[in-house]
């Protein structure tokens, strides 16, 4: 199924199964509030989900709409040319993995985590509370591990 957001668990308990072509469980792995994202290769590619992501508990998600992150990233120049940045340098790290290497929880992947991180300069304060509000509970932000927040512009 092709991606059309990407995901932050804010609450709860989460479980991530990576499935070959057959739909067999390849890998686990749990998936803790504040610490964990899906599917961010849906931000700057077609993606096809290649897991599957069930509750193990009541959990909460903040879901980024694709379409709608691509619109507020385009209104800014600094923005577009910072995503622009960080979408070649993503795409250059996944291109570089083979196809049963790929996963819908890069955020797990210590060497795209730091590689990345670089990447991601201050965004314009407009932009920065633009993306802030979209959709996002209060005591979701108050959750967020400090890394997330970054990747997300809060300050």
């Amino acid at each position: 199924v092709e991606a059309q957001h990407m995901y932050f668990v804010v609450g709860g308990l989460m479980n991530y199964a990576l499935t070959d072509d057959q739909d067999d469980v390849v890998s686990e792995e749990k998936l803790l509030p504040g610490e964990a994202w899906l599917s961010e290769p849906a931000l700057w590619a077609h993606w096809k989900h290649v897991g599957i992501f069930t509750a193990l508990q009541e959990s909460q998600l903040l879901c980024v709409q694709i379409s709608t992150f691509g619109q507020i990233i385009r209104d800014d120049d600094s923005s577009k040319r910072m995503a622009a940045n960080y979408a070649r340098k993503f795409m250059a790290f996944l291109n570089k993995k083979d196809s049963d290497e790929l996963s819908d929880t890069v955020c797990n992947d210590i060497e795209a985590t730091a590689e990345l991180q670089e990447c991601l300069p201050t965004m314009t304060r407009s932009t920065k509370n633009r993306v802030s509000q979209m959709s996002m509970a209060p005591e979701m932000k108050k959750s967020m591990s400090n890394k997330m927040k970054s990747w997300l512009w809060f300050s």
